[in-house]
């Protein structure tokens, strides 16, 4: 078996191919994406892993693993229960069924999922995205998005995706993700997901996923020497004439109160917390924490019509200056 450091071997790429599982991609890559891992991957649906799929032991056959939830025979998420891929084939309607059910009252991963998707079909596109969720143990945080362009040096693009004004507050608000993002700048992680993203590409290439040839000969020297870092609000509307926008809701935690940009951003009340004062203005080139680049749509879920994560059509950009 091949020693991949992130991804999949060709073994279980062909098993995959060979599979029910493989047919039932071909026939619905408008709404799964392979999420690869390390020696086995995800399947997604609205970026809620539907099923993880691995390879038994002795390499024979895939085994994949679901949630008695998504099969309606548990209330709650509990322990794992394993399928065949004929079975999740048979079960899959049900299983969508249960996860849009999970998601009725959220659409942030619903975006989530079809902006990435949306860009990945879109072969004008100059980025791919090659991981959702993507996580990593000696990392604390999570990446929403993980996007490469396809110009080469290779740009690498680590994105957060916000939906409305109510993701911006809470334990999984701006602040967590501004956090994340500082702590990753200052790590060595960059060198390692360099290879991962090696390793995920020629990975989606072995399963059958339509990867760009642009990035199908990736190698650690053609990626630029640093990840950009990118903040995606969709959604960006105001609940009624007199409430705030999320672009306005995220100034109040991102700047000190009565700054040129707190002004700016339209910002309406100041937060408890603030970005500015722990980790600097993050809009400054000159940061010594890390800048970010700030993109807001007004486009909602299920209607959003960005096919260029990056580079596609914004409301608004906002780059570091």
């Amino acid at each position: 078996m091949e020693n991949v450091n992130r991804g999949i071997s060709e073994r279980f790429a062909q098993l995959f191919k060979d599979s029910a599982l493989y047919q039932l991609y071909q026939k619905h890559q408008n709404e799964l994406f392979l999420g690869v891992r390390s020696k086995y991957i995800n399947l997604y649906y609205n970026c809620d892993s539907i099923s993880k799929v691995k390879m038994d032991r002795g390499g024979d056959r895939l085994i994949c693993e679901i949630n008695p939830y998504y099969l309606g025979t548990s209330t709650a998420e509990s322990k794992t229960v394993k399928l065949t891929p004929e079975e999740v084939v048979e079960h899959y309607d049900a299983i969508l069924a249960k996860s849009r059910e999970k998601a009725r009252n959220s659409n942030e991963k619903k975006a989530q999922q079809q902006l990435a998707m949306r860009n990945n079909s879109n072969l004008n596109s100059n980025w791919f995205c090659v991981d959702l969720e993507y996580c990593k143990a000696s990392h604390q945080g999570r990446f929403d998005i993980i996007a490469v362009s396809k110009a080469h040096p290779h740009r690498v693009a680590l994105i957060e995706l916000k939906y409305s004004s109510g993701a911006i507050s809470g334990k999984s608000g701006i602040v967590k993700h501004v956090a994340d993002f500082s702590e990753y700048y200052h790590s060595p992680h960059y060198e390692n997901l360099k290879n991962e993203i090696i390793d995920v590409v020629k990975s989606m290439k072995m399963l059958g996923v339509s990867v760009p040839k642009e990035i199908q000969s990736l190698s650690t020297s053609n990626f630029t020497q640093s990840p950009e870092y990118f903040f995606i609000t969709l959604n960006n509307n105001a609940l009624d004439k007199y409430g705030s926008t999320p672009k306005q809701s995220m100034a109040a935690y991102l700047f000190k109160e009565g700054t040129l940009n707190y002004v700016e951003w339209g910002c309406k009340r100041p937060s408890t917390k603030c970005i500015e004062s722990e980790y600097g203005d993050i809009t400054k080139k000159s940061n010594k924490n890390m800048c970010a680049t700030f993109l807001f749509s007004t486009e909602k879920y299920p209607h959003i019509l960005i096919d260029d994560i990056i580079d596609g059509r914004y409301t608004e950009r906002i780059l570091p200056q």
